[in-house]
């Protein structure tokens, strides 16, 4: 009699040891990398933007047990630039790209649906420009580039499926902003980009 409790309380701590390691492994938090590339497009009046780009964006997120993320973002999307200018009688023209760097920290909630996850999440951060222009050196004219930086926020929806226990492949549609006017135009910068990307543990 003896033996059958210890068998049985043995047993009991097993299961129970197997059980909080599992609570355990689904409170965790889970660490993830996401790298995504796609299309970009402007959207404002400005005659010096046209065209279509490309975009680039890397981001680290914390997911949460509770389906709540935390990412910190960079986002670098690139269109075309054009501009004429008159310096010294001579029609300058400037055709470049415009380089965008986004940086910041975003938040969201996700939905799970089997292999499928919808999400959705919004944030605030730091916009990077290198604007090409032609000025004059006195006897004719230079190309250089100014940077200039605006707060700028961001919110994007998208969709993951799961390929692998580790890996998926994801959609997104981001739009980013600037609070206020930049010296394109005197306009705020605006666009949307729409992105394939893959997303990764980090351990």
């Amino acid at each position: 009699m003896c033996m059958l409790n210890k068998y049985l309380f043995g047993t009991i701590m097993v299961f129970c040891f197997f059980d909080t390691s599992r609570a355990q492994e689904k409170q965790k938090i889970v660490y993830a990398c996401n790298t995504g590339i796609g299309y970009y497009k402007p959207i404002n009046s400005s005659e010096e933007l046209s065209g279509k780009g490309l975009s680039w964006s890397f981001s680290i997120q914390l997911d949460f047990p509770e389906r709540y993320f935390v990412r910190g973002y960079l986002d670098m999307p690139t269109c075309h630039y054009s501009k004429s200018s008159e310096i010294n009688g001579m029609v300058c023209f400037v055709d470049d790209n415009l380089n965008i760097s986004n940086l910041g920290l975003s938040g969201g909630y996700s939905v799970p649906l089997r292999k499928f996850s919808a999400f959705g999440c919004a944030g605030v951060g730091l916009m990077f420009l290198s604007i090409p222009y032609v000025e004059s050196d006195g006897i004719g004219a230079s190309f250089k580039s100014s940077g200039c930086t605006y707060l700028q926020y961001t919110s994007s929806i998208g969709v993951n499926y799961q390929l692998f226990e580790s890996v998926s492949i994801y959609l997104e549609t981001q739009y980013s902003a600037s609070f206020t006017k930049t010296g394109l135009d005197n306009i705020r910068l605006r666009g949307f980009a729409f992105l394939f990307g893959v997303k990764t543990p980090l351990w």
